[in-house]
């Protein structure tokens, strides 16, 4: 069971205030917690099957040129400003 001095340490850690009334009930609940992350550490994981974001683990950060033809697109745009695009204000303090 955890301690009263421990649960004291954890809380000023956490920066929380325990109450001598909550200490009791946290003390439990900070126990069956700590029981149940050492039942994870005995179980071991193992993706059986690749899952959706397993085929970003490997993947290589390539920049790739989505716009060749940036030309036509300010060509298209109203009115520009160092490579921006400048759009009227339409949100007011």
């Amino acid at each position: 069971m955890i301690s009263a001095k421990e649960l004291h340490d954890l809380a000023y850690l956490a920066k929380i205030r325990v109450t001598e009334e909550q200490q009791a009930h946290s003390a439990q609940d900070l126990e069956m917690m700590l029981q149940y992350f050492g039942c994870l550490q005995k179980t071991s994981f193992q993706l059986e099957q690749p899952n959706f974001f397993s085929h970003l683990l490997g993947r290589k950060d390539i920049a790739i040129d989505l716009y060749p033809n940036q030309s036509q697109i300010w060509k298209n745009a109203v009115h520009t400003k160092d490579s921006y695009f400048v759009v009227p204000k339409i949100l007011e303090k």
